[in-house]
């Protein structure tokens, strides 16, 4: 279980930095593009995990890595 959570953080972390993210729901559904099938709360698990916050990129507040 351990290698399928490595594998959809790092997948959060390269959708975050490809592009504005503004929700979790846009999350999720991108998640699901890529074959991740989650929940709400385990994808609120891997934002606070991450560390991700809310930036203004592009004119649009969305997800981004911290600094």
């Amino acid at each position: 279980m351990e290698v399928m959570k490595q594998a959809r953080q790092r997948a959060i972390r390269d959708l975050v930095a490809q592009r504005p993210i503004r929700t979790q729901q846009e999350l999720a559904t991108a998640l699901r593009e890529r074959g991740f099938r989650t929940t709400q709360a385990t994808i609120s698990r891997d934002v606070a995990e991450l560390g991700l916050i809310k930036a203004n990129r592009e004119g649009i507040v969305a997800y981004a890595l911290p600094p």
